[in-house]
């Protein structure tokens, strides 16, 4: 008897779930005029003839658009309706950042203090683990840094939408209630085009869902650069041929008291650049910019056979020598002071940078030297990589 009652209830359920599924469900079409079934959490999913259930939503569809004779949308696609659901999406979208970011704070926090605790035994300072988490914290702080740009994106993208609506809701009410045919048309592809252009792939990911692959995680295989040549040919000063990679950025840095005053912008930023010339000659050209108009006396400028120590990741240092003394130059334009400096580097040297991961930069400066730390692990393998395509 208790079983009987038990296989009612689970048929009634099942009923009701099933209903209300049809219920929630809806047709609507997308920017390539293919027929598509909308969820009230705005996913959806091609429409399939053999589903029941799509079937079933069909026929709730054409029976709505019968009972009203004249082929209208109702209340859902309306312009005020839709850009409400666009500002759902952006709301949405400015969470997950926000998440992310503050996931990636707590990663860093955590990875600190497992450094730290390593840090306390000596003999673990160049273990395998050591180097890991020192790996893994630099990439955390990296990704942690983008995060922060991707929420910036987002509230922009919000804020646009958010006046987008506005503009919209102003403009249909000023419209006349009755359109032709041809003009519904327009509107409706319009609408449909604006909701619906995402990728179908990605709301149908847990039909080809695929176990997680460290390898095809950036926090710990980041993605390679794209490599850009600024120049391949002959020198004009030697006559030979020289091969420049483009520029890409070292490091960049600001001083925690200094935060407040830079607006978002970077107090210091370093990048360089691999030159090769024929006949084994290459160089490592440093171009650092400073937003002050005293960086003079701030840093006295880079003398001639002034050192630039490189430390990497497994605790190898790199010592190059400058070949040329600069006080800088400043652009009253952007308000920066950039002096450039110019190193030789050496075949045993190329072999260190050529497979190290960068850790920190000593730059000494004629006012004395400093230290700076390196997010860009990959900055040399990436440079010798575009330099020997």
């Amino acid at each position: 008897m208790h079983f009987i009652n038990f296989l009612r209830l689970f048929i009634f359920c099942s009923l009701f779930m099933s209903f209300h599924l049809l219920t929630a469900q809806k047709i609507a079409y997308n920017s390539h005029g293919e027929r598509i079934v909308v969820y009230p959490n705005e996913k959806w999913e091609y429409y399939d003839i053999v589903n029941p259930l799509h079937r079933a939503v069909l026929k709730k569809y054409e029976d709505g658009l019968n009972e009203k004779g004249d082929g209208t949308k109702d209340e859902m696609d309306t312009p005020e309706k839709i850009h409400e659901q666009l500002v759902q999406l952006a709301q949405e979208d400015l969470a997950l950042t926000e998440e992310r970011e503050t996931d990636l704070k707590f990663s860093i926090i955590l990875l600190e203090e497992e450094l730290e605790e390593l840090e306390t035994n000596k003999t673990s300072t160049k273990s395998k683990a050591f180097l890991e988490v020192k790996k893994q914290l630099k990439l955390a702080t990296q990704l942690e840094k983008e995060a922060r740009k991707n929420t910036k994106r987002a509230k922009r993208k919000l804020k646009r939408v958010n006046k987008n609506k506005e503009k919209a809701i102003a403009s249909h009410k000023k419209k006349k209630p009755s359109k032709s045919k041809k003009e519904q048309k327009r509107t409706n592809k319009l609408q449909n085009s604006m909701t619906f252009q995402e990728d179908a792939s990605f709301y149908t990911a847990s039909k080809r869902f695929k176990k997680y692959n460290v390898e095809n995680d950036v926090m710990y295989y980041p993605p390679r650069t794209n490599c850009e040549i600024t120049f391949d040919g002959v020198d004009n000063f030697s006559g030979k041929k020289r091969k420049d990679v483009s520029r890409s950025v070292l490091f960049t840095h600001t001083d925690e008291a200094m935060q407040r005053y830079m607006e978002g912008q970077d107090y210091m930023v370093c990048e360089g650049n691999l030159t090769q010339i024929k006949g084994g000659v290459l160089f490592f050209n440093v171009f650092v910019s400073v937003s002050t108009t005293d960086a003079k006396r701030s840093f006295g400028g880079m003398a001639k056979a002034s050192l630039l120590t490189i430390k990497m990741i497994d605790g190898t240092k790199v010592n190059l020598v400058n070949n040329q003394s600069d006080e800088g130059t400043y652009d009253a334009l952007t308000k920066r002071h950039t002096f450039t400096a110019q190193f030789r580097v050496n075949s045993g040297q190329e072999k260190k940078l050529k497979k190290g991961e960068v850790d920190k930069v000593r730059i000494i400066w004629g006012t004395g030297y400093e230290d700076y730390e390196v997010y860009y692990l990959d900055f040399f393998i990436d440079q010798f990589r575009c330099l020997n395509k």
